[in-house]
């Protein structure tokens, strides 16, 4: 079986079960999300603000997520994609939820 060293006094490790292990860390296997979101094409569509997404399900709700890809994203007419893993068992997905930190609004078409 697999364990985990667990050193507390070096001259005698305490040796666990990673299934002891896990129940008491309540580890989770990561989640993937994938956030796909086509911006709107009309003239104040695009935003330069910051954007948190909080995924939703369940049994709860994950950790906040920054999203912000490197170069530009959130163009007028673009599709942009973001990828997160959290470890927080949220059950079933239900929803995203997105925070924006600024003032330049942002209109989307459809997320994914």
């Amino acid at each position: 079986k697999p364990v985990i060293k667990v050193i507390t006094n070096v001259q005698n490790p305490t040796v666990l079960p990673i299934s002891w292990i896990n129940t008491y860390l309540k580890c989770y296997p990561s989640a993937k999300y994938v956030v796909t979101i086509l911006t709107s094409d009309s003239e104040n569509a695009p935003s330069n603000s910051w954007f948190y997404y909080t995924f939703l399900g369940t049994k709860g709700r994950s950790s906040e997520h920054k999203a912000d890809n490197p170069f530009n994203d959130r163009k007028r007419g673009q599709k942009d994609t973001w990828r997160f893993t959290d470890n927080t068992d949220i059950g079933e997905f239900r929803c995203i939820s997105i925070r924006m930190v600024g003032d330049d609004g942002w209109i989307f078409e459809k997320v994914v």
